[in-house]
C-alpha cells in the first residue's frame, strides 16, 4: 500500500513538472511592447526651429522589426525600424521621396528620443504618450 501511495505521488510530481516546463514563460516580454502605440512628438530642426506631430508605432512581423507612421511627418508607413532592446535602429533609407540617415532611437522615462537626417538637414525628436 505504502509503495502504492509512493509511486503515485511520484507519478504526479513528474506530471507537474512536465507540465510547468511545457508552459510559456511570462517572463519573454517582446521588447517591442514598449513603443507600440501612439506617440506626440516635439521635433527640432538643426535651426532651432520646433513643430509637433503625433507617430503611431506598430509591430511588423514575429522578429525585432516595427513601422512607424507619420515619421517626421512624413506621409509614409514603410520604414525599416529594429527594436534592440530600448534602443531603435534605422537603417538608411528613402522615405516619401527624402534621404534618411544616421537615424537612431532611445526610449527612456516612458520617452522615445529620435534622431535623424533627412536630405542635408538634422533634426531631433522627443516623443512621449
Amino acid at each position: 500500500m505504502k509503495s502504492s501511495m509512493a509511486y503515485r505521488l511520484i507519478l504526479s510530481f513528474s506530471l507537474l513538472l512536465l507540465i510547468t516546463s511545457c508552459a510559456k514563460d511570462n517572463d519573454e516580454l517582446d521588447e517591442r511592447d514598449k513603443f507600440e502605440g501612439s506617440w506626440t512628438c516635439v521635433e527640432t530642426d538643426n535651426t532651432g526651429a520646433k513643430s509637433t506631430f503625433r507617430i503611431t508605432i506598430y509591430k511588423k512581423g514575429e522578429g525585432d522589426s516595427i513601422q512607424i507612421t507619420n515619421f517626421a511627418q512624413l506621409n509614409s508607413d514603410n520604414m525599416t525600424v529594429l527594436v534592440y532592446g530600448s534602443s531603435l535602429s534605422i537603417p538608411n533609407q528613402n522615405v516619401d521621396g527624402f534621404a534618411l540617415s544616421n537615424a537612431s532611437g532611445n526610449y527612456t522615462n516612458q520617452k522615445i528620443s529620435l534622431s535623424y537626417k533627412l536630405d542635408n538637414d538634422q533634426f531631433t525628436a522627443e516623443c512621449k504618450r
